[in-house]
């Protein structure tokens, strides 16, 4: 009962396991059950709930299974246009490019919206690569001439590959010779205006990585300063990805809480004691999400910039604010937004990296006392240490079940790339300040590199060590939600054998 009455403080999250539920679902039916029907569905139980507002548990349970329906329809909705009819042989349609093209061989690959139609789709577009492919870029226009081919599985492999495209809202993977392509101004009418922003800004950010070309910072380091301050993950090599894979550091290449959290404080900071607080925060909430679009809008960075939202307008309120639930809401409207999001490996691994930190943090924190913790620098370390272990809880099973291993020396990268990249991302916002200011800029430039530069080392002398890391581990999908089920359970019970030391202390009895 204790358990039940602590949920009725998070709202949110008692509600969100329906969506999750219903998305599933919907995903398993979505062939059989289309989109009117469990538009019918909500439509009853919402009536239901309206019918009988006088009773508790029916209206209860009219407000989860409406819930449930909804991530069903969301999914069947989604799905009505995966599978609209495609045209055949090889037709003329118009494209704008939506991602970097990354070259791969002899094709350029990349993400298209389709700007001819009333309703845009998102295709996989494949070119023949040559000198004009290599040099495409987001937002760019092109008149294409190929056939619509749908996602299909690959013979003898095991993996979906065209649920996995389904998931990605792709509706069709097209290939295009040179000759069946052209350069053209095309209208974007038909997108919506934050598409198009994202696309200009996307394009702002190519503009943003040659900067770091002209301060003439090096192959590898120039990669990771572009992946870990723009998103930019096409840089960087096989070997130097393998490298932070094997050590655990992975994470730090890609956009989240962290690079989100930095430029926030410091926006912060700047703006600290002034007196039009609120709009000093609505200013900075601005600038966070021209942020997120400019990025391309990755799982965990939107997550990290919903809950920054929602800490500020709380903060504003003067408002205690419940983790947990903030935690659960940019679950809620993120899975709204976007259902399939719920398949992507880094919106899961973001999320429970988060929710364990919020669960075991303090536990793990308090294992030295205060005695100890009492001195800045151990408990600097210290929070460092439970941090890491936290997220590593979080991550490690998904880890495990997606790609087969788990890093031993975790820990000790953490104390290496941790400190580094807090320097990289303040530094990163002042050297594009320093942008109309040539020379500075250079040199901040160099200090980032530099910085990089002993970050990749260190990341490549733990990849070195003996048993950097365990391999071929061979978990399904039933045995990794029964580990994170027990790490649930282990909270729990830390939880009331805590409560139970306080009642001794206090009282002398249980």
């Amino acid at each position: 009962m204790q358990i039940f009455s602590k949920l009725q403080l998070y709202p949110v999250l008692r509600i969100l396991p329906m969506l999750v539920l219903g998305i599933m679902a919907g995903d398993i039916l979505c062939s059989v059950v289309r989109s009117v029907v469990w538009l019918v569905c909500v439509a009853a139980v919402i009536l239901m709930g309206i019918l009988f507002r006088s009773r508790v548990f029916i209206q209860t349970l009219a407000v989860h299974l409406s819930v449930f329906l909804t991530g069903s329809l969301l999914v069947a909705l989604e799905y009505d246009d995966y599978v609209r009819e495609l045209p055949d042989g090889k037709v003329s349609y118009e494209v704008v490019v939506s991602s970097e093209p990354q070259v791969k061989g002899k094709t350029v690959r990349f993400d298209a919206l389709t700007v001819n139609d009333p309703e845009p789709h998102k295709i996989k577009l494949t070119l023949m690569r040559d000198s004009r492919a290599e040099y495409l870029m987001p937002g760019d226009g092109l008149h294409v001439t190929s056939e619509w081919k749908k996602p299909a599985n690959y013979p003898g492999s095991t993996f979906d590959y065209e649920r996995f495209m389904l998931h990605h809202g792709y509706v069709a993977q097209n290939f295009a010779y040179s000759s069946d392509w052209q350069y053209k101004s095309v209208s974007l009418v038909n997108l919506s205006y934050v598409e198009r922003m994202r696309l200009r800004l996307l394009r702002y950010k190519s503009h943003l990585v040659g900067m770091y070309h002209d301060a003439g910072i090096g192959k590898d380091n120039l990669s990771v300063l572009a992946a870990m301050t723009l998103g930019d993950k096409t840089m960087i090599s096989a070997e130097l990805s393998d490298a932070y894979s094997q050590a655990g550091a992975s994470h730090i290449l890609a956009l989240s809480g962290l690079h989100l959290g930095v430029i926030y404080m410091i926006l912060t900071l700047l703006t600290f004691r002034n007196r039009h607080r609120v709009i000093c925060q609505l200013l900075i909430l601005v600038a966070v999400w021209i942020f997120v679009l400019l990025v391309g809008m990755p799982p965990s960075v939107l997550r990290s910039a919903i809950m920054l939202t929602v800490y500020s307008f709380i903060g504003v309120m003067n408002r205690q604010s419940f983790s947990l639930n903030t935690l659960a809401f940019a679950a809620f409207v993120l899975l709204l937004f976007n259902p399939f999001m719920l398949y992507d490996v880094g919106f899961q691994m973001s999320f429970m990296a988060v929710l364990m930190i919020l669960l075991f943090y303090k536990s793990i924190y308090n294992i030295l006392g205060p005695r100890i913790l009492r001195y800045k620098a151990v408990s600097w370390v210290w929070q460092l240490v439970a941090v890491s272990v936290a997220a590593q809880i979080g991550a490690a099973p998904l880890v495990a079940y997606y790609f087969g291993y788990f890093s031993c020396y975790f820990l000790l990268t953490n104390f290496i790339i941790i400190p580094l990249a807090t320097v990289i991302l303040y530094l990163g916002v002042l050297f594009f300040i320093m942008s109309p200011f040539a020379i500075l800029q250079y040199y901040v430039g160099q200090v980032m590199a530099f910085a990089a530069g002993l970050m990749n080392n260190g990341v490549i002398w733990v990849a070195s060590l003996p048993g950097n890391s365990v391999v071929d581990i061979d978990i399904n999908i039933m045995q990794c939600a029964v580990i994170y089920v027990v790490f649930v359970a282990i909270r729990l019970l830390i939880g009331k054998l805590q409560s139970m030391s306080t009642k001794v202390k206090e009282y002398g009895y249980f």
